[in-house]
């Protein structure tokens, strides 16, 4: 009894735990599956030759990476001259939250499959971090872009995106920011709302919730361990 007692306490506290790591961001591929009714968009249709890609603002968006624009075959896709070892960072112009951030996305690798990295943020804090692993993507206007999506209702207000080999490639597959980053964006599309209309969650970290069901697990254990004495 005294062991299925502590099993059904460790299982509740794994459970509970696990429902707070996996809450937030959802991905998604294809169009509209992030984005149903935009409230700001960039097309890059507007970019120079030589232009820098920091701090690059449209439709209400900031997009940046510290590189240039420009390469033959990426004429109005935000794509860095030859890439580079960072990654491409989206935000608000104002400030603003992202219910939901939808972009196709193309690759500079000439390789069928890439892989993706991304990050969200919220005041700093990670939201979200994952990889699309080996998706189709084509190379620049030559080929079919991959849609991809982030939803989270909890909000964020930064996405950091790199695209780069997919796991055909071994050593050289693309699995972390810091790796040679190809990515190619357009037809950016948001769902933002102001700071003010967006309610904050107030979730206990991870940290603290598990030290406080840890304490009433052995508080509960030591409970039911003087009642088996009292009446055994």
């Amino acid at each position: 009894m005294k062991v299925g007692f502590k099993r059904g306490l460790v299982s509740f506290f794994l459970l509970a735990s696990s429902s707070i790591v996996n809450a937030a961001i959802i991905t998604s591929q294809g169009a509209g599956s992030a984005v149903s009714s935009a409230t700001n968009q960039a097309t890059f249709d507007e970019l120079v030759f030589g232009q820098s890609l920091l701090n690059y603002q449209e439709g209400g968006l900031n997009v940046s990476v510290d590189d240039t624009y420009g390469r033959f075959g990426f004429e109005g896709i935000y794509y860095s001259n030859g890439g580079n070892r960072s990654f491409v960072e989206i935000t608000s112009q104002e400030g603003f939250l992202f219910s939901g951030l939808e972009m196709d996305v193309f690759s500079g690798t000439g390789a069928r499959l890439s892989n993706l990295v991304w990050q969200t943020l919220r005041d700093g804090v990670e939201t979200g971090a994952g990889l699309f692993r080996d998706i189709e993507v084509g190379f620049g206007n030559f080929g079919i872009p991959a849609t991809l999506g982030w939803s989270d209702e909890d909000f964020f207000d930064t996405l950091r995106v790199g695209l780069g080999r997919g796991s055909l490639f071994g050593s050289t597959e693309y699995t972390q920011f810091g790796h040679y980053n190809l990515i190619g964006i357009d037809n950016l599309k948001a769902e933002l709302v102001s700071g003010s209309n967006a309610p904050v969650t107030n979730v206990p970290e991870p940290s603290a919730f598990a030290l406080s069901l840890m304490g009433l697990i052995l508080l509960g254990s030591r409970k039911y361990v003087s009642k088996v004495l009292k009446f055994s």
